[in-house]
């Protein structure tokens, strides 16, 4: 559970301050600023799909060839596809914006520092990837800690004490970067040369498709469920708050999986078991934000008890599938595990068509269900194990 807690650091970290910074710009612009987080959430998942391809699919390719140089020169592609992919979307703000309905006056320059942030953050999940597969995840997670108090901490006091929040956003932006740039020379491994990006999208396929098929049902059933008014835009922001940072902290349950399948040494039984204390930790967090944040959003209450009881369920089920998914996605056969994914992102971006407020909650839902139907179905015909590891029949 030690290991989950030091890789599950850096998500939480990660999206912890993206929580904080938009509670206390509520207080320092406006109460509704925070709507920023829920208006550009789908681009959360354009960002991991890159890390997906150019972290971790080619740290386990480097892994499993002995080859560091495939890590090496996925990194420097890396960095030029995300600087120029969301220069571009920072650059278009204005039409995305439009296109969820949203007042760009209002909210058109937090949405684009909202948009370069990411990308740097981008860049540093990059670096953080590279360093747990040499086992340096205590040097991971101080990068994390720093970058994002810097940026937490600088954003808010200069949008409290300077009058035009333009430039309060600009300087944030350039000190964020300059430390960015500082963290990549000082701990990245990085060479020029020719990247398979498809190998590398073949062997992080399941998560490529999972990223995709989530910033697809995401922008869809954000834009969607806003339409329905004030009332669901505040409770899916608030749930938003007090639930994104424990999803994304339980990436770390995949991580370890995926570290482990590539060494072919996973303890199922141990794996699972420390899963659900993870899990247990993230659930209890979400509950005390909850608590904490409920008297400032004033959320409706019968609303929130069943999108955060969805939100619940999808967390304790979700550990029941991960581990074997990935154990089969990189020693077995990624044609199963990339069909699989295919069919519940296809689901789940039905579901975000479905014309009710609830449709992204019924669309998590319907995922996870999937996902526990189908690999416990995969794991009875195609799992053993041996002594305490998890095998495959065929491998």
């Amino acid at each position: 559970m030690i290991r989950l807690l030091k890789i599950g650091f850096d998500s939480l970290l990660f999206t912890l301050t993206q929580m904080l910074v938009w509670i206390m710009l509520g207080f320092a612009v406006n109460p509704h600023i925070s709507v920023v987080y829920s208006i550009t959430y789908s681009a959360q998942f354009f960002s991991q799909t890159l890390v997906d391809i150019f972290a971790s699919g080619a740290n386990i390719r480097a892994t499993k060839a002995n080859d560091q140089q495939i890590s090496k020169r996925s990194f420097t592609l890396g960095i030029i596809v995300i600087l120029l992919l969301f220069g571009s979307f920072a650059l278009n703000t204005k039409s995305f914006v439009h296109i969820m309905d949203i007042s760009y006056t209002e909210y058109g320059l937090f949405c684009t520092y909202a948009i370069l942030l990411l990308c740097l953050q981008t860049i540093i999940k990059l670096v953080c990837s590279q360093l747990y597969y040499a086992k340096k995840n205590s040097k991971a997670n101080k990068i994390t800690l720093v970058y994002n108090l810097s940026n937490l901490a600088l954003v808010v006091v200069l949008c409290f004490s300077l009058k035009d929040k333009a430039h309060a956003v600009a300087i944030t932006l350039c000190v964020d970067s300059i430390i960015a740039i500082l963290i990549v020379i000082r701990n990245a491994q990085m060479s020029l040369g020719i990247v398979n990006v498809v190998e590398n999208i073949k062997i992080a396929s399941n998560g490529v498709l999972g990223d995709l098929g989530m910033l697809i049902s995401f922008f869809v059933g954000y834009k969607l469920a806003f339409s329905f008014g004030t009332t669901y835009m505040v409770v899916i922001t608030f749930v938003t708050l007090i639930t994104d940072a424990q999803w994304d902290a339980s990436y770390a349950i995949n991580a370890a999986a995926e570290i482990d399948s590539s060494l072919n040494n996973v303890n199922y039984s141990s794996s699972l078991k420390n899963a659900y204390k993870f899990t247990t930790v993230l659930v209890l967090s979400s509950l005390a934000g909850c608590a904490v944040l409920y008297n400032i959003y004033h959320p409706t209450l019968w609303v929130l008890i069943l999108m955060l009881g969805g939100e619940i369920f999808g967390f304790y089920l979700a550990p029941l599938y991960t581990i074997k998914e990935a154990y089969c996605q990189i020693n077995h056969s990624r044609r199963i595990t990339s069909a699989n994914r295919c069919i519940d992102r296809g689901l789940r971006i039905a579901a975000a068509f479905i014309p009710t407020p609830f449709c992204t909650e019924i669309g998590m839902l319907v995922s996870v269900i999937f996902q526990f139907i189908s690999f416990h179905w995969i794991y009875r015909r195609l799992f053993y194990v041996e002594g305490k590891q998890l095998r495959m029949f065929v491998e």
